[in-house]
């Protein structure tokens, strides 16, 4: 048993967790060899070896000790650490020293720039922390910190290409690792941690996100996405003019496409219609009067579908045309509403999403808990939720809330 590595393990794993790790502490850091399991007492022999172990450390001026009185050489009490000599006692056992370890990360933290303000505010607070603890940092573990670092590199650039909005994920793993399935299966647990820590800011905090929709708000998308709507829409796609008729069932495009769409024209349109919940678009389309161009919205849309609303938007500026959105009566929905008004469509009005539609199907009616009451009461003092202000107070006050679904005839 190589009783000095043992020795020196045990010393400096309670170095790295005391106050003198991160600052000059007169402190000694010592161990009570009694209550180390490998001192073993009863075996004379192993107790020797142990002995010689600590006298030759000593000799090396790395730890210094003492004996229970009236046990010299028999027992031993205390072994503490030569803190000025910690940098050779790492050395003595190969192991690394975690100030040394987190440095490169650092440095290469100190270099480089971000575009994006979440993006920033993690490397401050990521250089802030080391610099603190001197030690790495849990969001940014040392081993994969450059693959972590590549990978916002690329988001960061997505971000400001005005011509990409997404990347699919083996491609977005390709780009940054030259490997299809390397981001899946060693990058990605670790940008999903940082993304719901700086990411989630107040637009999106009151919406529970998968794991794929949070990547696809930063533009890494496991398939092509594809963007469901029915009306009559005329649009020219790399120079091809292109018809989409109300008469059909639905129309579908997908994120390439989106991207090269030009010149769009609504025909006969009065009414635009987002609807989150997928059989609420497909049951409204079944009555949608001609003059109504319907889009399936789906849950807190991803940039990609956030250019296609743009489009469209963009598309009935001068047009005396009247926006709705359709969501479920809940913390979600009003989110999700809010989202799109806000970024996107200032003109919306909400569909079926008041009071009266929620006293109306009181056979409907979820209730919720005192915590998810809290989350709703938090919406009640944020003035970008005033349009749900009624609806929230009957909410609150009978601790009810309605998924759209109940709706559909």
């Amino acid at each position: 048993m190589n009783y000095q590595e043992i020795i020196l393990n045990e010393l400096l794993d309670k170095y790295e967790k005391s106050k003198s790790y991160t600052h000059e502490v007169n402190r000694k850091i010592s161990v009570t060899v009694s209550q180390m399991k490998q001192y073993h007492t009863e075996n004379y022999e192993e107790k020797m070896y142990f002995h010689e172990a600590v006298k030759t450390l000593q000799k090396k001026n790395l730890i210094d000790y003492n004996w229970i009185k009236h046990e010299k050489e028999n027992l031993l009490d205390k072994i503490w650490l030569v803190k000025e000599n910690v940098s050779k006692t790492y050395q003595e056992i190969n192991r690394v020293n975690p100030k040394e370890k987190y440095t490169s990360v650092f440095q290469q933290l100190s270099i480089i720039r971000f575009h994006i303000e979440w993006m920033e505010n993690f490397r401050m607070d990521m250089m802030q922390e080391m610099n603190d603890k001197q030690r790495e940092c849990t969001l940014l573990p040392v081993d994969h910190a450059k693959d972590i670092i590549l990978a916002l590199q690329k988001i960061d650039n997505i971000a400001m290409n005005t011509n990409t909005v997404s990347v699919l994920k083996r491609t977005f793993s390709v780009q940054c690792y030259k490997n299809s399935k390397h981001f899946e299966r060693e990058v990605e647990k670790y940008l999903l941690k940082i993304l719901k820590k700086y990411y989630l800011n107040k637009e999106l905090e009151n919406t529970e996100l998968r794991d794929d929709e949070l990547l696809a708000e930063v533009g890494i998308t496991k398939y092509p996405e594809i963007v469901e709507f029915c009306g009559d829409m005329e649009c020219y796609l790399n120079g091809e003019k292109i018809c989409f008729s109300s008469k059909t069932m639905g129309s579908y495009i997908n994120s390439y496409a989106i991207m090269q769409m030009s010149e769009i024209k609504l025909y006969g349109v009065k009414t635009i219609i987002f609807i989150e919940n997928k059989a609420n678009y497909m049951d409204y389309m079944l009555n949608k009067k001609p003059d109504e161009f319907v889009i399936y919205h789906g849950g807190v849309y991803s940039p990609i579908k956030g250019e296609f609303f743009k489009k469209i938007v963009a598309a009935i500026r001068e047009d005396n045309i009247s926006c709705y959105h359709w969501s479920d009566i809940d913390i979600g929905g009003f989110t999700i509403f809010v989202r799109l008004r806000d970024s996107i469509l200032k003109e919306l009005i909400p569909y079926k999403m008041n009071k009266q539609t929620l006293i109306y199907n009181e056979q409907a009616w979820q209730h919720f808990d005192e915590k998810y009451g809290e989350r709703l009461l938090h919406l009640r003092g944020d003035e970008r939720f005033r349009c749900f202000w009624d609806v929230i107070d009957f909410m609150l006050e009978h601790h009810v809330r309605l998924e759209q679904e109940s709706l559909i005839a």
